[in-house]
Order: C-alpha cells, then sequence, then structure tokens
C-alpha cells in the first residue's frame, strides 16, 4: 500500500516538472521574442513573407503572412533614417487577393530601394507583390508564376442525398446562398463567380504588366496560370537576376548606394500571454475545420 502512494506521488512531481518546464519554455522564448528588438546599427531592413499570405494573425501552428504586418513592416522601414533599403524574403505560395494587393501597394509607395529574394516558391499573390519591386533574385530552381485566381470548395448535395438529409432553402435574394455547399451551383451561379475570377485575375495580370512593363505577348503567355522554374521566370522578364541572398545584397548595394549591407530583421513584436496563446492554437484548430464550409465566394485566392 505504501509503494503503491509512493508511485503516485512520484508520477504526480514527475507531470508538475513536466508542465513546469513547458510554461517555463514557452515563457522563455516569448521573452526572447519580446525584448529582441530591431537591430539599430542595421542598414537594411529585411522583411519575410513566409506562408499563405492573410488579413488576420498570424498563428503559431500555422505558417502565414498577416498583411497588416508586413505592411507595417515596410511603412517603418521605409521612415527609419537609419534605413537605406529593404530585403524582402520571400517564401510564399501567395494567398488572399485584397490582402496580396495591400502589401503590393505598400512596396510600390516605398521610397527606398526595394529587392525581392524568391526562395523555394514565390507565386502567385506572392509573385504579385515581388513584382512591384525595384528586381528580383530567385534561385534557377525557385517556382514562381501562376499569375491569376482561383476558388474551390466542398459540394456534399450528393451525400446528403444518399443519407436522407434535406437543404430547406430560405433566402431574400435568388443569387444570395449562392456557393453554398449544400446544392449544386446554377448556371446563372456558375457564371457569376467564374466573371469574378475572370476579373480578379485580369486585375491581377495587368498590375504585374505594368510593374514589370511586360509585352502584351508575355501578358497573355503568364495569364495562363502556369508555375516557372526561376530560370524560365528570367527568359520572361518575370524576376531580374539569377541567385541567392547575396546577389539580393549586391543588388542592394548598388541601389542604395551601399558599401556593405547590414540586414536587420523587421517583424511586429506581439504582447504574449497564455491565454493570447491558447487562443491561437484554438483558432488554429477552428480554422482547419470550417475551411471546407466555407462558401465558394468566400474562398477566391491568389495561391
Amino acid at each position: 500500500m505504501k509503494k503503491r502512494m509512493e508511485k503516485k506521488n512520484n508520477l504526480k512531481w514527475i507531470l508538475i516538472s513536466i508542465i513546469s518546464l513547458g510554461i517555463a519554455f514557452i515563457v522563455f522564448t516569448a521573452l526572447i521574442t519580446l525584448f529582441s528588438g530591431e537591430n539599430l546599427s542595421g542598414n537594411t531592413a529585411h522583411i519575410k513573407v513566409r506562408g499563405v499570405i492573410t488579413s488576420g494573425e498570424s498563428f503559431f501552428a500555422v505558417e502565414t503572412s498577416s498583411s497588416e504586418d508586413v505592411v507595417e513592416n515596410i511603412r517603418k522601414a521605409d521612415e527609419n533614417p537609419r534605413i537605406k533599403a529593404i530585403l524582402l524574403d520571400i517564401n510564399s505560395p501567395g494567398g488572399s487577393p485584397v490582402s496580396s494587393e495591400e502589401i503590393t501597394a505598400a512596396v510600390k509607395s516605398a521610397e527606398k530601394p526595394v529587392v525581392a529574394l524568391i526562395r523555394d516558391i514565390g507565386t502567385s499573390g506572392a509573385y504579385w507583390i515581388a513584382s512591384a519591386s525595384d528586381a528580383i533574385v530567385a534561385s534557377p530552381l525557385s517556382i514562381t508564376g501562376s499569375v491569376g485566381a482561383t476558388a474551390a470548395y466542398l459540394e456534399f448535395s450528393e451525400l446528403m442525398k444518399k443519407y436522407g438529409i434535406g437543404y430547406e432553402r430560405l433566402v431574400s435574394g435568388e443569387l444570395k446562398d449562392t456557393g453554398t455547399p449544400f446544392r449544386k451551383l446554377s448556371e446563372e451561379e456558375e457564371k457569376l463567380l467564374q466573371e469574378i475570377i475572370r476579373l480578379t485575375g485580369s486585375y491581377f495580370a495587368n498590375s504585374v504588366k505594368e510593374n514589370r512593363q511586360l509585352s502584351d505577348e508575355a501578358v497573355e503567355e503568364i495569364s495562363s496560370g502556369r508555375i516557372y522554374t526561376g530560370q524560365q521566370a528570367q527568359e520572361l522578364n518575370l524576376i531580374d537576376e539569377l541567385g541567392n541572398i547575396e546577389k539580393a545584397k549586391q543588388l542592394i548595394k548598388e541601389k542604395a548606394g551601399l558599401e556593405k549591407v547590414k540586414l536587420v530583421e523587421y517583424k511586429i513584436k506581439k504582447p504574449f500571454s497564455i491565454a493570447s496563446l491558447l487562443s491561437q492554437q484554438a483558432a488554429v484548430v477552428g480554422k482547419s475545420m470550417g475551411a471546407a464550409l466555407l462558401p465558394k465566394e468566400s474562398a477566391i485566392s491568389l495561391s
């Protein structure tokens, strides 16, 4: 009996120790992030665009780039007299059309030279952002392009019919529930959504045409939505140079008149709390569960 009690106590203290170490690690990591700040000795802002481009917060478990954060970082770097240029470090498949356009506008309005570096991937909305910079560098093996818009959703009407589940439709207008997953699209609805996607893609392509000074033939080529390697993209004038971060630094030296490029990472410092951590993790789960139920008109994407 006594040995059993001792085992229970030992197990209890082991669990308490593990939980305490976990909390200590989270707090320690947050404090490092909170107080790391910006290295004021740098002369080039290093701004990362990672994962899907969204308008909301970046979650710990899902790498995303919030347009609010990226735009704010560009603004801060442009206003900082110590900063002479901006390096946009891109590894993203694109994302929200509006969020991508917001960042693109911020890049275009920056008064300081902006050089974009495409890592593994810089497609769709992420390429749109890069196209607004003063120069684009990519590896010969980087994946870029994918100029256009897409939309997709799951449709459950046949599955519902199989299990005898009905959809009672009550709407104020005939097109009000366009894109609901609980019935098939009508011909009119499909045309309506396809037109929205076409207009979005056309706006995107024309913006890239202006940013990169492309010919009509080149725009027609890229508007197919296909992807390109860095090597292929250079042949189409979608990027300027093949290389890595050192090539990007070389271009920054030339454009900003710098002898040496000293990068300083710009990122938004978020207030930390255990409650915010838990709420973010819950949001990730909720986002994953609800993604399949989004109406089609809410799921138009540049990715």
